[in-house]
């Protein structure tokens, strides 16, 4: 299918990008002073944690996503809702902690919406479901 090598590709860069964004980001907080050895510990794990699902996520639209399989479009949708939206989602439950510069809040969810159209456009790949509608005799 050469046509989602579109759509696979703008979600790959997007986990991708987010991936190295948050790994750019380890070197200031590790050795922090601020940080607690187990808020460290708790940031590399989450780290490796997103890593595992971006993997995931790439694993499953690289194969049966891109084959046109629909589940698998759907796992891969929930799980990257997940790893792009898990920021947003801490930024409102701890307020206080969320990064202070305002451009990483919108780069992350630039970053967020490429991959989404790549979502977008492979769902447009799809066809349509079939709905068969039978009569039963009277």
């Amino acid at each position: 299918m050469n046509r989602t090598r579109r759509p696979v590709s703008l979600i790959t860069i997007s986990a991708v990008v987010q991936t190295l964004g948050y790994l750019s980001a380890l070197p200031n907080h590790i050795g922090d002073p601020t940080w607690s050895a187990h808020a460290q510990f708790h940031l590399v794990l989450s780290w490796i944690w997103l890593v595992g699902l971006n993997g995931l996520i790439l694993a499953i639209v690289w194969g049966p996503a891109r084959r046109g399989e629909r589940w698998a479009l759907w796992i891969a949708l929930g799980g990257y809702v997940m790893a792009q939206g898990g920021h947003f989602v801490s930024v409102l439950l701890v307020w206080d902690g969320r990064p202070t510069e305002t451009w990483y809040h919108f780069a992350l969810a630039a970053v967020a919406l490429v991959g989404l159209e790549g979502f977008r456009e492979l769902w447009q790949l799809f066809p349509k479901s079939k709905r068969t509608v039978t009569s039963t005799p009277s």
